[in-house]
């Protein structure tokens, strides 16, 4: 081989053959360097063209094997370097600040050394072997590493997260045996180094984030916590045993579905609790975080599998024994071991919520029914359970039912929540339904869009030969009054405004309140002109925009500040020439916008849920 031609070919043509050869006849750092760097980048360009030029896909599958092969001769020659069984505590280790400049992964191989008390925590060493080494007193920050045998005593060793590309992060999460992984490295640690582990997944814990990321998925939390329950000591740790309980607190959580935690997980977190947390802890579990102990409760005391049944009736029992639940667990059903009866689920042993001095006490059934059926479909009896403040048991009719589950008992908020939110959208449905009757034939579409239905183009209100509005205005004419020679006094008629105000229930509201009201029924309406309901094209129906105007008209009589001088911009867009022009999606925008400001909260109220 002729090394100056080879020397050239590789620098001058960026040749990635003769780079690879100029480093396996001199394999210094710089060669290594420079030969890393050009097949990295070719490697990357070739991949790019494979997957996204097809007219070149076959030449660019043979380049990417290519330098995939010359990757791993260089990783060979890079073995052979002097890092190998050598004593390395005065080692000059500039080179490879440099490499850690391009953040190049040099696969360096540290085995059988002696790196004692060396600061290498500036040094970007991915990829390296440690293997039987001496690292006592070293600083060294690393991702992937193999640390296997090594000695480790008093050495620092950190996580390198900042240095990880976030679209290879998802990888270094997800236990693999396939891939090296942030959980690779910690198995290779010895176990006689736990503090230096346990430091680590605190670390892991802090810059991860695990219980409040949103980008964590489930294959993250389960390779966490299988890698967590694998080693006794890092539950021994406070801090990684609170992680651990806050995430399997949101693995019980669920969105009206199945109970969503896999019972290993139960059975593990009922361990934890009797193995690891202190009577205090325990204490503080059961009463403090009362929600979560009763959530995890909910799923096991029935389960399937015995072990973890007997583990939850182990700890509820002891829960029974606490002096501030003991005044309440008087009608729960006992053997003659004093244990719990759980003989069946519809045995009167009722479960006891507590909140400072709030009880609640209600079946296990009904908690199973409150916490996780679906609240739209579910026969959910929210005020089946008894109350007590202090030990006083108050009259549940008298107990506002939204504070109690949104302020004392909020493991019931979400279900809770979605079942007045259903109730609100039936009784709405149901009102608005009341009101299309008054429209005869259109009853029927009217009501159909308000429910989120698509009009169909031959169910619009916009013809060519006008009979569907002469249709209309003679439906209108029932309902409101439009003078011929002035349509600015276009207005309700007495008889169909008392229709709505029985309908929407205005008796005892102020005439601010109705007028609120009335605006929100006009910006519905407006809606039902636009041709995203009723309209068509650029053409909205006049008929409807007179309907939308009476309201308008009978909103500020009753309250003339809640418009003001935007009155007058309103009824010129409504009530502009023409018969069918101008389209009112835009006016819909603009009237919702100052009804979310100025109607607040009967906006809401008022609203179909899609249109907001």
């Amino acid at each position: 081989m002729n090394i100056v031609f080879t020397y050239l070919k590789a620098h001058l043509a960026k040749d990635t053959t003769a780079a690879v050869d100029v480093a396996d006849y001199h394999p210094s750092f710089k060669n290594l360097a420079f030969a890393r760097r050009i097949l990295d980048i070719k490697l990357t360009t070739a991949e790019y063209n494979f997957h996204r030029k097809y007219k070149k896909r076959e030449l660019n599958k043979i380049k990417v094997i290519k330098y995939r092969m010359l990757i791993k001769k260089i990783d060979t020659i890079s073995q052979r370097k002097t890092y190998f069984d050598k004593d390395l505590r005065n080692g000059n280790f500039e080179i490879l600040n440099k490499l850690n400049h391009f953040r190049i992964k040099t696969n360096n191989d540290f085995s059988n050394s002696n790196i004692s008390n060396v600061d290498l925590s500036d040094i970007f060493l991915d990829g390296s072997k440690f293997i039987n080494s001496d690292l006592s007193g070293t600083k060294i920050h690393i991702n992937d590493a193999n640390f296997s045998n090594a000695k480790l005593d008093n050495a620092e060793i950190e996580f390198n997260l900042g240095c990880i590309d976030k679209n290879f992060m998802d990888k270094k999460l997800i236990d693999n045996s396939d891939e090296k992984t942030l959980f690779h490295t910690l198995r290779s640690i010895d176990d006689k180094y736990s503090d230096i582990k346990i430091k680590l997944v605190n670390q892991l814990i802090k810059d991860v984030g695990y219980p409040n990321n949103i980008y964590v998925n489930s294959n993250h939390i389960n390779s966490f916590l299988n890698y967590i329950f694998s080693k006794e000591y890092y539950l021994e740790d406070k801090e990684i045993r609170n992680s651990v309980k806050s995430l399997l607190d949101k693995l019980t959580l669920t969105e009206n579905d199945e109970k969503y935690i896999k019972p290993k997980y139960v059975s593990l977190y009922l361990d934890m609790i009797s193995k690891f947390f202190n009577d205090q802890e325990k204490n503080d579990f059961m009463l403090e975080d009362n929600g979560d102990f009763i959530k995890l409760m909910a799923i096991s005391l029935y389960h399937d599998d015995i072990n973890i049944r007997e583990k939850s009736r182990d700890l509820y029992d002891k829960y029974l024994k606490l002096e501030k639940v003991k005044p309440f667990s008087e009608g729960i059903k006992v053997g003659n071991d004093e244990r719990v009866d759980w003989d069946s689920e519809g045995a009167g042993n009722n479960i006891i919520l507590i909140n400072k001095d709030k009880t609640m006490v209600t079946s296990y059934k009904e908690l199973n029914k409150m916490l996780f059926a679906d609240p739209t479909k579910a026969d959910i009896q929210w005020n089946s359970f008894s109350l007590y403040i202090k030990e006083d048991e108050q009259t549940i009719n008298r107990i506002n039912l939204y504070n109690l589950f949104n302020k004392d008992f909020k493991i019931f908020k979400d279900n809770y929540n979605v079942f007045k939110d259903s109730c609100h959208v039936l009784i709405l449905h149901e009102k608005f339904n009341k009101l299309a009757l008054n429209f005869g034939d259109y009853a029927e579409r009217f009501y159909s869009a308000f429910i989120g239905n698509h009009i169909l183009a031959e169910d619009r209100l916009i013809d060519r030969d006008k009979k569907e509005q002469t249709k209309m205005y003679g439906v209108l004419n029932e309902l409101i009054d439009i003078p011929e020679n002035n349509i600015l006094m276009t207005s309700l008629k007495n008889e169909h405004y008392q229709q709505i105000y029985d309908i929407f229930e205005l008796n005892g509201l102020s005439n601010e309140e109705k007028s609120k009201y009335l605006l929100c029924l006009a910006i519905i309406f407006v809606k039902y002109s636009s041709n995203d309901v009723f309209g068509l094209g650029n053409g909205s129906p006049r008929s409807l925009k007179f309907y939308a105007y009476a309201l308008i008209n009978k909103a500020n009589e009753l309250d003339k500040r809640l418009m003001g001088d935007d009155y007058n911009d309103v009824i010129s867009d409504l009530l502009v020439s023409g018969n069918e022009t101008t389209e009112t999606t835009g006016l819909y925008f603009r009237m919702r916008a100052y009804g979310e400001i100025h109607c607040a909260p009967i906006f809401n109220e008022m609203m179909p849920p899609q249109w907001k």
